[in-house]
């Protein structure tokens, strides 16, 4: 996994390579835009 900070300071993206076989877990609502070729799949969890 690559993590590049972009558009810093004042609106910090984080621009993400993942290599095959990693995953990535995100917040509802931070992800900005991915590529065409990622799976994604949506799941609840529980809160504390």
């Amino acid at each position: 996994m690559k993590i590049k900070p972009i558009h810093q300071p004042d609106s910090a993206i984080a621009h993400v390579t993942l290599d095959a076989g990693e995953e990535l877990v995100a917040q509802a609502g931070a992800m900005v835009a991915m590529s065409g070729f990622i799976k994604t799949s949506t799941t609840l969890r529980q809160g504390k």
